[in-house]
């Protein structure tokens, strides 16, 4: 049977084509736009859909299997809603496997654990993903309950996302430039190189188009160079940073305290985590912060193969054999 994973993030759309069922071979379709549901909502998600049989050279999109881990998909409803979109662009409801992108990865992470891959010591533990690429979220699960902490979207929080780090870094920016605060940052020359303005004062329309739509993907690209002069000690560089560590540190406190658990696996997901300087300026702190709580937390980068295989198409296989 022919069988289809499609995993959407903020900036970009994986598509994952098993023409011969799950177990078989693959190929993988990358498509650069947002897919998160809150982002670009239901009519945005239908024509997503719509564009990925056309891309994946579907005929008959109501025979084949469909799993979907969808960012923004927090709620019931969420999933009710993506569901209707995938019938409305010709899929079967009697085939739709349909999850938020954070649970697809703790699905796979408990997968591993019952299968024997993680030792004996973390068998007993709590699991939890943090995605951070565009947005953030945060999953968990431990003896059947289940804990859930940020995910409310760019407008509210979306803490250690790319898209915060950039905007606060344009913030920080800004203030120093307008002398509401002393000093000096060498992100203030990076700003100007990286989206191509000669003043600060033109980083506005920037963030603000005449099509009135948020750019995430552009202030999200800002978010490596953060990284890079925090790692040279850029005070308003690293104080952003640190601001991103304060929210991951937030978002596995409020699972661990959701779950009632002091020890917990949490598997890694989304672009932030594949930058170089990210364990020494981020997961490093982090754990000194939560050991200083007494809760103890062992990362996993889930942006690394699994045997040689990306995580993604490891837990489409999974998610679908099941």
């Amino acid at each position: 049977m022919f069988e289809l994973g499609i995993e959407t993030g903020g900036t970009k759309v994986n598509v994952i084509k098993f023409p011969d069922g799950a177990a078989g071979d693959f190929e993988t379709l990358r498509i650069p736009k947002p897919g998160n549901l809150k982002s670009i909502g239901a009519k945005g998600l239908t024509s997503l859909f719509c564009e990925i049989i056309d891309l994946a050279q579907i005929s008959d999109p109501s025979v084949v299997r469909v799993a979907v881990a969808i960012s923004g998909m927090d709620t019931e409803r969420d999933r009710f809603t993506v569901e209707d979109c995938l019938v409305a662009a010709g899929f079967n409801r009697a085939n739709l496997l349909a999850e938020n992108d954070a649970k697809l990865m703790l699905k796979l992470l408990l997968k591993l654990m019952l299968e024997g891959v993680r030792n004996e010591g973390l068998l007993h533990v709590a699991v939890l993903v943090l995605v951070a690429g565009t947005g953030s979220n945060c999953f968990g699960h431990y003896a059947g309950r289940d804990g859930h902490a940020g995910g409310h979207g760019y407008r509210i929080g979306d803490e250690a996302s790319g898209f915060y780090i950039g905007r606060r870094a344009i913030n920080e920016v800004q203030l120093i430039d307008e002398q509401q605060k002393l000093g000096k940052t060498g992100l203030t020359e990076a700003l100007k190189e990286h989206f191509r303005i000669d003043s600060i004062d033109l980083i506005d329309d920037l963030v603000y188009p005449n099509d009135g739509m948020v750019p995430k993907d552009l202030i999200a690209s800002f978010a490596p160079i953060v990284f890079e002069y925090a790692a040279k000690g850029d005070d308003s560089a690293r104080l952003v940073v640190a601001e991103a560590v304060e929210g991951i540190e937030r978002m596995i406190l409020g699972v661990s305290r959701q779950l009632d658990v002091k020890k917990a696996i949490c598997g890694l997901r989304g672009g932030i985590f594949r930058n170089q300087h990210c364990k020494a300026l981020m997961l490093d702190p982090v754990s000194e912060r939560l050991v200083a709580q007494d809760y103890s937390v062992s990362f996993k980068n889930l942006e690394l193969p699994i045997d040689g295989v990306d995580p993604s198409v490891v837990a489409f296989r999974k998610v679908l054999s099941t």
